[in-house]
């Protein structure tokens, strides 16, 4: 996101997703679920991979300028969309949208309907609702910026953690999220008088989590997990 003075400015989100990872654990539970030993075969992983692709062409063909359309009419007044994008190749997906905004507390507003971009079954799509929580906060002399750390696979987790899985398993389904990564980046013309991101490059604060991270953050740090105090 970057600010202007006025508090009005761009937003925008990029959701790259490479379903690769999961091919290895779906021929793993065909496995188990068959009592056939040992790590999966090339022919497995081959079998899994094809599956999966099946699975995504069964989807229905996406019409960007449709979707476009259908995105802009549930937006709040205030908030335009600006350019959408969306690029398929094999297992992977690029989802991307930039909006422009007359005043920052608007994004909070948005919430678009659940097929509004697409993502795996058990991830929090982070296009249905992507600044929500986004907290803009005129203090007088200081504006108050937060927002909760998002975690796109946090359902996920509490089920499949939820399962009894041998250390194997387990290590395969730690290497199937172990690629996640959430990067905030907002950029403001203000002095930044406190803030808990993880660096800062010029006008630009950046927060940069990881899988590893996000499971260790407790509640109160996952709803505070963008914070920056600046002054006007």
């Amino acid at each position: 996101m970057t600010l202007d003075k006025n508090l009005s400015g761009t937003a925008g989100l990029t959701m790259n997703m490479d379903l690769e990872p999961i091919v290895g654990f779906m021929a793993t539970m065909k496995a188990s679920m068959s009592d056939k030993a040992g790590k999966p075969t090339d022919a497995d992983l081959a079998a899994a991979r094809k599956e999966l692709m099946a699975s995504m062409r069964q989807r229905r063909t996406i019409d960007i300028e449709k979707e476009k359309k259908d995105a802009a009419a549930q937006l709040p007044a205030g908030v335009k969309l600006l350019d959408a994008t969306i690029k398929e190749d094999g297992l992977k997906m690029t989802v991307g949208m930039l909006l422009g905004f007359d005043h920052a507390s608007k994004l909070e507003q948005i919430k678009f309907k659940k097929d509004a971009g697409e993502a795996p079954a058990g991830m929090d799509n982070p296009m249905d609702d992507p600044f929500g929580g986004l907290k803009i906060v005129d203090e007088g002399k200081t504006i108050l910026v937060t927002s909760p750390a998002r975690n796109p696979m946090a359902e996920q987790q509490d089920e499949m953690g939820q399962m009894p899985m041998d250390a194997e398993m387990k290590a395969l389904f730690d290497t199937m999220l172990g690629g996640i990564r959430v990067v905030v980046k907002l950029t403001a013309p203000f002095d930044v008088m406190e803030h808990n991101a993880h660096r800062k490059e010029g006008n630009t604060l950046i927060w940069d989590y990881n899988m590893a991270s996000l499971k260790k953050m407790s509640a109160a740090e996952v709803e505070q997990g963008v914070r920056v105090r600046y002054r006007k």
